[in-house]
């Protein structure tokens, strides 16, 4: 079975809405979607629009390294994504996951 091809759409009406990461100790790590930033198409023959996700966590002196992680929202169940923390701004970690 193939993964589903994920679009600006299934995440547009997710902004400001809360992913829960599954950490190995077992506890949860609470990220929120900020923004969203769609790329121009390159061509015909790509599968979507290219678009990256930003997400925000309030601790800025923690953080997850670089790597693929099992998200869950309350909306779109679970998937799994590739996050590389983009680090703090004045008040959250941020990190970001390009879809190309």
């Amino acid at each position: 079975m193939t993964e589903p091809i994920l679009s600006v759409q299934d995440f547009l009406p997710l902004i400001n809405k809360d992913f829960s990461i599954l950490l190995a100790n077992g506890e949860r790590y609470i990220i929120t979607l900020q923004h969203i930033e769609q790329f121009r198409k390159p061509n015909e023959l790509s599968i979507r629009t290219p678009f990256s996700l930003l997400f925000i966590n309030p601790d800025t002196k923690t953080f997850l390294p670089q790597g693929m992680y099992h998200l869950q929202n309350s909306e779109m169940g679970f998937f799994d994504i590739f996050l590389v923390p983009i680090g703090p701004d004045s008040a959250y970690m941020r990190y970001e996951a390009i879809f190309s």
